[in-house]
């Protein structure tokens, strides 16, 4: 941030807010339009987050400086972005996951052209391909990050997405390849490997 001060003043604002309205502290957060950056994770880890979310463009940027390659459209990609990271100090690290920025932008600028059991059959596929792809490589916990900047999207929808999203949850909520998760509960079972 370039006035940090303001930056974790807004956070602390943001922490007691949450607290007010919901009785507890956030654990994570996704920072405005997923801006990361040595600053934010240090704010962030001031303030007592645990975990922050960012987009998959991030972490390619993050490996390319460090020397590692990661194509977007590589091979690699799925054993590479769906995995939980650690940044920062080892005694104030963050979390770090990384959206899968093409099944979030489906939602967010696709999906409401089409049929919604369409759209929700076609985003399960998705998640079953991948899925298919982590069986063969064997025992681990992958997780396919899917954020969207909140209302974006959902004004677009006919019906603000409701349709959609129940037609989605239905077939999540019997697929035998998938289970949804929240991502404080994956991260307490995983633990995260360092980045950079």
């Amino acid at each position: 941030p370039r006035a940090p001060e303001d930056a974790a003043e807004q956070m602390r604002r943001a922490v007691a807010r949450h607290e007010g309205l919901f009785g507890s502290k956030p654990r994570g957060c996704w920072p405005s339009e997923g801006s990361v950056s040595a600053g934010t994770v240090s704010v962030l880890a001031d303030a007592g987050i645990e975990w922050c979310a960012t987009d998959e463009e991030i972490l390619a940027a993050t490996l390319s400086r460090s020397g590692k390659k990661m194509r977007l459209d590589g091979p690699d990609r799925a054993d590479i972005l769906y995995h939980a990271y650690r940044v920062g100090p080892d005694e104030k690290p963050v979390k770090v996951v990384f959206r899968d920025h093409y099944l979030s932008d489906l939602i967010g600028f696709t999906y409401y052209t089409y049929e919604p059991k369409k759209a929700a059959a076609n985003f399960v596929n998705h998640l079953h391909r991948i899925a298919d792809l982590a069986a063969k490589k064997g025992p681990g916990r992958w997780i396919v990050p899917v954020i969207l900047d909140g209302e974006n999207p959902w004004e677009a929808y006919a019906d603000g997405g409701l349709v959609f999203l129940r037609e989605l949850y239905g077939l999540l909520s019997v697929s035998r390849k998938v289970r949804t998760t929240r991502i404080c509960d994956y991260l307490e079972n995983v633990e995260p490997e360092p980045l950079g």
